[in-house]
């Protein structure tokens, strides 16, 4: 009783005072909704018990580790596709300068049956957060996936003047690079920092300008890495691709190679 007395005293005296006791408001959380549907074309029923999951994947230098913002899980239930979704990406986990791609795929039991096998940009980068994506038959998809495409495509470092290039021990995700098709932009890994740039194309020539990346210490052999990308970068003048190959020019000298990666 006496403690309340105090805490009744306390108050009244604050009051009094002419001053207004602290209120300490809870800081709310906004979030950004990326929605659309999901469909594939071949003309087959699934079961009730397949599952639609979507996810927004920051893609930025992901490769197959890509950091999710949202996902969401639905049975099908009696519905067949087109099936709508809906995805609430909190705001403080969207980075301005990072790129965005909306997944999908479609399960029944433990089997992929369907997947989606090119990137669909979202949030950022002048993308649309309406998407509608649609999905290929998973086991087929690989053995029938079209020659890739300079944008949109994630596409793994995999030589550099002339030599292989492999994960190195200290080094937590691959080299690639990706290109926006909605905006001339260039977003990458170096192996060590991200890399960010703008990019000039007009059929095979392609050149990259304003290259700059974050500034984390790198070791020795990562950085010798770093510093190849980054001369190649600056001196490519035109670009090949067959098949799910990438060939980065100079001249007529091939600078890199690298390979299509799909997010499956």
């Amino acid at each position: 009783m006496k403690t309340r007395s105090f805490l009744a005293t306390a108050l009244a005296a604050v009051i009094a005072a002419g001053l207004t006791p602290a209120v300490h408001a809870q800081p709310a959380t906004d979030f950004v909704t990326v929605s659309g549907s999901a469909t594939y074309l071949q003309r087959i029923a699934l079961p009730p018990e397949a599952v639609l999951t979507v996810r927004i994947e920051d893609i930025s230098s992901a490769g197959n580790n890509a950091q999710v913002l949202a996902e969401t899980r639905e049975p099908f239930g009696q519905r067949q596709t087109p099936l709508a979704y809906s995805l609430q990406v909190p705001s403080s986990a969207i980075d301005p300068k990072q790129s965005y791609s909306v997944r999908a795929t479609i399960t029944v039991g433990s089997e992929l049956r369907f997947t989606t096998t090119r990137l669909y940009p979202a949030l950022t980068q002048g993308a649309p957060n309406l998407v509608n994506v649609v999905l290929s038959d998973a086991s087929t998809a690989q053995a029938q996936a079209p020659a890739a495409t300079l944008q949109n495509t994630y596409w793994k470092l995999v030589e550099v003047g002339g030599r292989p290039v492999a994960m190195l021990p200290q080094q937590q995700r691959e080299a690639g690079i990706m290109l926006s098709g909605d905006s001339p932009r260039l977003n990458g890994f170096s192996g060590c920092n991200a890399l960010v740039g703008t990019y000039t194309q007009d059929g095979p020539a392609l050149k990259f300008s304003q290259i700059a990346g974050t500034l984390m210490a790198c070791t020795p052999a990562l950085g010798e890495l770093e510093n190849s990308i980054l001369e190649m970068l600056a001196t490519t003048t035109g670009q090949r691709i067959e098949g799910q190959q990438l060939s980065l020019l100079g001249g007529t000298q091939v600078l890199a190679r690298f390979e299509a990666v799909y997010l499956q």
